[in-house]
């Protein structure tokens, strides 16, 4: 009886075992009439497979669930990888759109948007250089320079973004106040520097350095603009002091006061340096530069006319003014 059963099961594991192994060769053999979508039906004649013909596999829209062709060898298709839209928060800002793929998600490049033209301004000293200063009746100080350019250069940064440019400025406060002793030339100089660097690192394409002038003799007054003709953009720098010349002029005269024009100024050959520019900030940058000299601080009527922000306003409406023509004028419009 033992025996018996033996043999029976015996028998049963050997007909279960060729149905399995039929069903594989049907399946195969099915796979084969059928070939997957961008391979051949024909077969390799040394491996029995698929073999892939020039055409490639359509990208398919991310709600369907499909499949991807089966590598060579293998039977059985791969399940493609759900590509999903980007979503609405991690959108680039630009007309970019996503484009769908089979198994990645990829992206175009952004469409390029206009670059509007940069322009740095320089409000001079500051970071606990007060600059040239001007002296009450009290023989205290009541305007120091740091602090006129600042305002200035408030007031021309909101006129040229009113006109589409991007503006820099240099510094945003006063830093440290002044100590005992003044500011040694290596801290003056690494801070002039880095002035520098950040107009060449946002690509600037103007850069003013504003000031107001100082003397030992408080009769000296007036404004005048300064650039480095030796500068690789030393006719660019030229035109642009003209314009900032009678930009500021203007807007002296349209606030009521008369001030002494005392013309743009070459730095090397005023300074009687053979050819080498004085001023750091104007000889360094590779851009068009000028440096403004508004007014006297030492001179009581010019320190009169600084401490009124409408005057240093109207001076600024005018240079933005300047400015904008001489970008036109380059842009050829």
């Amino acid at each position: 009886m033992k025996a018996r059963i033996e043999v029976l099961v015996g028998c049963g594991l050997a007909i279960l075992s060729s149905l399995l192994m039929a069903s594989v060769i049907a399946a195969h053999a099915h796979l084969r009439e059928e070939a997957a979508p961008g391979y051949a039906a024909a077969t390799d004649k040394a491996s029995g497979a698929a073999t892939p013909t020039a055409a490639m596999p359509t990208a398919t829209p991310p709600e369907a669930a499909t499949s991807v062709p089966a590598p060579e060898g293998v039977g059985s298709p791969v399940p493609r990888q759900q590509v999903f839209p980007v979503p609405k928060e991690a959108a680039p800002a630009t007309s970019a759109r996503a484009v769908q793929g089979p198994g990645v998600l990829l992206q175009r490049q952004p469409t390029p948007r206009p670059r509007r033209p940069t322009i740095i301004l320089d409000p001079g000293h500051g970071r606990g250089d007060p600059g040239a200063v001007h002296y009450g009746p009290d023989g205290e100080v009541d305007l120091t320079e740091a602090e006129s350019n600042l305002a200035t250069a408030e007031h021309l940064r909101r006129f040229l973004e009113e006109k589409g440019y991007d503006v820099y400025v240099t510094r945003a406060g006063f830093g440290k106040p002044l100590g005992p002793r003044p500011l040694t030339q290596l801290l003056i100089s690494a801070d002039l520097w880095a002035r520098v660097r950040l107009a060449e690192a946002v690509e600037g394409d103007v850069f003013v350095s504003l000031h107001s002038n100082g003397s030992v003799n408080p009769n000296q007054s007036g404004v005048e603009i300064w650039y480095c003709g030796q500068h690789e953009y030393g006719t660019e720098s030229a035109r642009l002091a003209e314009l900032a010349l009678d930009a500021a002029m203007a807007g002296l005269n349209e606030y009521g006061y008369n001030a002494v024009r005392r013309g743009t100024q070459e730095d090397s050959t005023v300074h009687h340096s053979d050819g080498f520019c004085q001023f750091l900030v104007t000889r360094e940058v590779h851009t068009p530069a000028i440096l403004t000299e508004l007014l006297f601080l030492t001179n009581d009527a010019d320190a009169a006319v600084l401490k009124d922000d409408a005057a240093r306003e109207a001076m600024a409406r005018r240079l933005a003014e300047a400015i904008d023509q001489f970008v036109q004028e380059q842009q050829g419009g």
